[in-house]
């Protein structure tokens, strides 16, 4: 026997979706809407430029980002050694370990 499910959702969901994602905070514009990169600048310098705002801390993205910098088999070019180092010391400033 198939069971078939209705393939709309409640009014009400729709409208606390839309409420959140309204009352978000952190992204600005729309998501649709791609932000300006400045072709002139390298990736390391767009890097530079971007603030740690969510480090996804929830996500234990921050166990991950530690163990591939301190793993011995990863390799950073020389160019970004500096930004990794700095990266590495707001991650473990913001982190909760």
């Amino acid at each position: 026997m198939l069971c078939t499910f209705p393939r709309c959702y409640p009014e009400g969901f729709a409208q606390r979706l839309l409420e959140c994602f309204e009352g978000r905070r952190g992204l600005q514009g729309h998501l649709r809407h791609k932000q300006f990169v400045d072709p002139k600048l390298t990736d390391r310098q767009l890097f530079d430029k971007m603030d740690l705002s969510d480090p996804w801390i929830d996500a234990s993205m921050c166990e991950v980002w530690k163990y591939l910098y301190n793993n011995h088999h990863v390799k950073i070019p020389d160019s970004w050694v500096t930004t990794m180092a700095e990266f590495d010391k707001q991650l473990t400033a913001i982190a909760i370990w």
